[in-house]
């Protein structure tokens, strides 16, 4: 059995940072992942057999195990794209 290929990293379309499309298993919606892994961080990455990034968040006091760890590129975005989610009015400004 061979091994999955390496991901390959897109860029952020704002800050232009290498990110990676990873799907949340707890989630399963996508998520961007910075590439460069970061001591401490919360986000654990993994390849499934098709080649397919999954994410998985560290829960609070969980050891990564010596596995490398990221973070979510939401959190360390330089420019991040003005968020339309809940508690926000049509207008962009908060609730």
């Amino acid at each position: 059995m061979s091994k999955p290929k390496p991901p390959r990293a897109a860029k952020c379309k704002t800050c232009g940072a290498d990110i990676y499309w990873a799907t949340d298993v707890s989630t399963a919606r996508a998520c961007p992942i910075d590439v460069a892994p970061v001591a401490g961080a919360n986000v654990l990455l993994a390849i499934d057999a098709s080649g397919a990034i999954k994410s998985r968040v560290l829960g609070k006091g969980e050891d990564a195990g010596g596995a490398k760890t990221r973070m979510n590129h939401w959190v360390t975005c330089t420019a991040p794209p003005e968020r339309k989610g809940k508690g926000q009015h049509k207008g962009g400004s908060p609730a």
